[in-house]
């Protein structure tokens, strides 16, 4: 192999692994480079950490961030900048409805009791085709209840 496609090799690695990283350790790991003696090696993987940042917060709040400084001059940790940014909507997103509860049967110890699609918790209240769903009892509580996005289930539920 020769050295460029050595190099391309190391970089598209590097740019993975950064990717790899979710926000919080991404932030940590640009805050521990920020303090250490500068090297090659160090320049590579503060880039590397840089396009990741970008891509994550975008144009604005990347710019933002680059030119902020804290009282020391020194540049500020990028979490503050994560919480502000906007939350990412995607197209393909189902909605969360409630399963029906599970029915009461008991079997006499020798044979297992079968439930049918019916009873096994396996359809909506709103009789919609299954998905992300919650179960019966996780909402029973108005804070579970939130994160059901199907308006018919929650009705049902509620009464």
């Amino acid at each position: 192999m020769d050295a460029k496609a050595h190099a391309a090799q190391l970089r598209a690695e590097g740019a993975e692994m950064a990717a790899n990283l979710n926000d919080e350790s991404l932030c940590i790991a640009w805050m521990i480079t920020d303090s250490a003696a500068v090297t090659e090696e160090l320049a590579i993987t503060r880039g590397w950490l840089l396009d990741e940042l970008h891509k994550r917060l975008g144009d604005d709040l990347f710019d933002e961030w680059l030119v902020d400084v804290d009282e020391n001059g020194k540049g500020v940790d990028p979490v503050s900048f994560f919480e502000r940014r906007e939350p990412v909507e995607t197209a393909d997103e189902k909605p969360v409805h409630i399963r029906q509860r599970i029915a009461r049967k008991r079997g006499n110890g020798f044979y297992r009791v079968q439930y049918g699609p019916s009873e096994n918790g396996s359809r909506t209240l709103c009789g919609a085709p299954a998905g992300p769903d919650m179960a019966w009892g996780e909402t029973r509580y108005p804070k579970k209840l939130a994160y059901v996005t199907c308006d018919e289930c929650k009705r049902l539920r509620q009464t």
